[in-house]
């Protein structure tokens, strides 16, 4: 049950705009759609270059005195002396997705080489005013999440909770449904683009986008001077039909792509058969665990959604047939891991958007029949969350139905290029070749190891930039031949462990305060422990033999503790950020196999712990030391005991 992005925002001021010819002024409020500065939501970039603002459209074009809708928008300006006039606006994803959020990720984007690059939140957003956020939605999906009903009643769930959602929203007239879906959002694009004052813009969409920037193409064609559609979702595709035969199609390229690998074939023999027994016995016998304080009741049809969203991120496809077999032989301590990103990416969601996009201009072109058939053909996976929820919704959501020309092609000769990942589940690859047939000004190509949105870097974002300079030319593609599929992760490379992930989240995602204090005492004593050290020794040889052996003995084994609890510390500190920079993902499962060494150190401090204990009956009856030695000695055996109760909590000990 899960969906998908990740978090910054933004702020607005009025300046001048480059590539303009004049100073860009708000229009008069009477004459809408006007554009009006103001600060930015989120902490512009030091170079002055950061321009924000809103864009007040109507609701309902058709109403002049109705419902006036805000629209955050983001200029980041060229950091040319002279830049093209023609800038790039980004046509964000989902539907529900926030642009705001991915401040972060365009601030340093090289288009702005020589354009500005523009974001605009769209209408419905979480940035925009009103939005239309669902947190009933959000709600009955956490929930669902620690149940184990039938489909059937967890998709009921999500229905009442929208329908709740949709009664609310309405009910407080907080917006109008019907005016939420993709062609008023193009036409909120073009009042952008003229209140900007920019005669003609180059359109860049992905996922989601690139279907709201082809219907701006169609309704806007004199507006774009070039196109670039990465991860294609043509108007065209019925998402509801294709979606499960379009996953039975990326798994199976997976699991060919595993078994074409010599070594990933070798571990994993079986992966495919193994992924779909597994899917069955975890339906079967959901596997309970609790992740954030949430209670999780992990079942096939989780599983199925976990690794199709998970195909999403080219980084992440090499560990998938690693995570299948961790799984299937029963490792469920993976399970956590992907479950605590999987609940993030379903509370981050703009359900409200999302609906009245899908429900307005996708549902009705998918007949309940041939939804069934897919289904019928394709019983490995019979239902997929969330979409299969969607079918619940969009009868009581009451967006309104798109009229038929929302589920046809697109005919253009705007130049376009085209970018496809092979391993993309929701977008496949088919689908820029069927766009390219009425697309009569596109080049297309797929990305050998890539999946979803691939041209935020490497060869597909180089080749974006040379098609933008000179969209009428083909751009070159010999980086293309340089591109190989990334190996597998295989077991064997691996230490196995869930301590990195459960440490992550214990000290940095949902921190226990009281587990940093304790965790800064034990690492503050035994650095004190190893600088006093010299000055131990020194009293030690001025006392000679008066000093009982018993005390000498105590002193040892304190040191002893402190040398290992630190060697361990640093030394798990350097593999998870050599682990970091290289396998990212993997540290919530695993630590390279050449570090398993590192957690036999924990099994090396019980013996000189438990004589610590014992010792500091001795050291307080007999009197060693003076009484600050004493107090230093016990705090010292205090952080022994609270390392070895981290060693176990976080299970550091294997």
């Amino acid at each position: 049950m899960l969906k998908q992005l990740a978090s910054l925002m933004i702020s607005m001021c009025l300046i001048l705009l480059p590539g303009l010819d004049g100073d860009v002024q708000p229009k008069a409020e009477e004459t809408l759609p006007y554009y009006e500065a103001s600060e930015c939501l989120f902490a512009a970039p030091a170079d002055g270059l950061t321009e924000c603002g809103y864009l007040i459209v109507l609701e309902n074009r058709a109403e002049p005195d109705g419902r006036r809708v805000r629209l955050p928008v983001v200029i980041f300006e060229s950091w040319s002396d002279n830049p093209e006039p023609d800038p790039v606006v980004f046509f964000d994803g989902g539907p529900g997705q926030s642009v705001v959020n991915l401040v972060g990720l365009f601030a340093g984007s090289p288009i702005r080489e020589h354009r500005d690059l523009i974001l605009f939140e769209q209408r419905g957003n979480d940035h925009a005013e009103p939005s239309l956020d669902c947190p009933e939605v959000n709600q009955a999906l956490i929930s669902n999440l620690a149940v184990a009903e039938p489909v059937d009643d967890e998709i009921g769930h999500v229905a009442e909770a929208a329908d709740e959602c949709q009664g609310r929203l309405t009910s407080e007239n907080v917006a109008n449904l019907s005016y939420y879906h993709s062609t008023v959002t193009a036409a909120d694009f073009d009042d952008l683009r003229e209140a900007l004052g920019y005669e003609t813009w180059n359109l860049y969409g992905i996922s989601y986008g690139t279907r709201l920037a082809m219907f701006y193409m169609r309704d806007y064609p004199q507006s774009a001077r070039s196109v670039v559609l990465d991860s294609i979702y043509p108007p065209m595709v019925d998402t509801y039909t294709q979606l499960i035969p379009d996953a039975i199609d990326a798994f199976g390229f997976l699991f060919d792509t595993c078994e074409q690998d010599p070594e990933c074939h070798a571990a994993y023999p079986d992966l495919e058969p193994h992924f779909y027994q597994l899917v069955e016995d975890l339906n079967d016998e959901p596997i309970p665990f609790q992740v954030a304080g949430i209670d999780v009741l992990f079942s096939g049809d989780d599983l199925v959604a976990y690794i199709f969203n998970a195909l999403y991120q080219s980084s992440a496809v090499p560990f998938l047939p690693f995570l299948i077999e961790e799984i299937y032989h029963g490792n469920s301590n993976v399970l956590p891991p992907i479950s605590y990103s999987a609940i993030g990416q379903l509370t981050s969601f703009n359900w409200g958007k999302y609906y009245s996009v899908e429900c307005y201009e996708e549902w009705p072109h998918n007949l309940p029949e041939e939804i069934a058939e897919s289904r019928a053909r394709n019983p490995q996976i019979s239902f997929f969350i969330p979409f299969a929820n969607d079918l619940a919704v969009c009868p009581v959501w009451g967006a309104g139905q798109a009229s038929a020309d929302a589920d046809q092609p697109i005919v253009s000769d705007i130049p376009t290029l085209i970018l496809s990942g092979e391993y993309d589940p929701i977008t496949r690859p088919e689908y820029g070749r069927l766009a390219q047939e009425t697309l009569s000004n596109a080049y297309r190509y797929e990305f050998t190891g890539l999946a979803h949105a691939i041209s935020l870097d490497g060869c597909a974002r180089e080749m974006m930039l040379e098609f933008l300079d000179d969209p009428d030319t083909p751009p070159a593609s010999s980086c293309m031949e340089e591109l190989q599929r990334s190996p597998f992760i295989i077991a064997d490379d691996w230490y196995v462990t869930p301590a990195i992930y459960r440490m992550n989240v214990d000290l940095l995602g949902q921190p226990s305060y009281f587990h940093r204090g304790m965790l800064a005492f034990v690492l503050l004593f035994f650095i004190g422990e190893i600088l006093l050290l010299p000055g131990n020794l020194l009293r030690a040889v001025r006392r000679g033999k008066s000093s009982p052996a018993l005390a000498r003995v105590a002193r040892g084994l304190g040191v002893a503790v402190a040398v290992l609890g630190l060697v361990f510390w640093v030394g798990l500190l350097l593999v998870v950020h050599q682990t970091l920079q290289t396998d990212f993902i993997m540290v919530g499962f695993a630590l390279p196999a050449s570090c398993g060494w590192l957690f036999a150190v924990p099994y090396l401090v019980i013996l000189p712990t438990v004589g610590l204990v014992v010792l500091l009956l001795v050291v307080w009856k007999h009197g060693y030391w003076t009484l600050v030695g004493r107090i230093q000695y016990t705090l010292l055996t205090l952080a022994a005991l609270a390392f070895g109760f981290f060693n176990i909590y976080w299970g550091l000990m294997g």
